[in-house]
């Protein structure tokens, strides 16, 4: 039997809970100097959230139908963290760009990038 839309709609809201946190965490480091020890961690974790968050948005297209006004609060709950989780990851590029050139990392040694044409795949 799927899962019910509002039991994966608390979950989403639960791992956006995290990634905001996350988010927040890379932003603090942005403003300083970082080493690759100190972001890459954060950025694993982010990526796992996110790749989390994808099962939780698949699971939730495919779960029982319920109600839409009862799932209508936690889903604008949910969008508002999405929103919020997009702004702070935002502001951490524009960080990293503005402060310090895009940092890419290859065998232990850090290069910046100054101009990047896109951040999307």
């Amino acid at each position: 039997m799927a899962e019910k839309k509002d039991v994966i709609l608390n979950e989403m809201n639960a791992v956006l809970d995290l990634l905001i946190e996350n988010a927040q965490k890379l932003n603090e480091l942005s403003l300083q100097v970082i080493a690759e020890e100190e972001i890459s961690p954060l950025q694993a974790q982010q990526q796992e959230l996110l790749s989390a968050l994808v099962e939780l948005d698949n699971a939730f297209h495919q779960a029982d139908s319920l109600a839409e006004e009862k799932i209508s609060a936690i889903q604008a709950a949910v969008n508002d963290k999405i929103e919020n989780f997009q702004q702070l990851n935002s502001n951490f590029m524009e960080n990293i760009i503005n402060a310090h050139g895009l940092i890419q990392f290859k065998d232990g040694k850090a290069k910046k990038t100054k101009k990047i044409k896109s951040l999307k795949n």
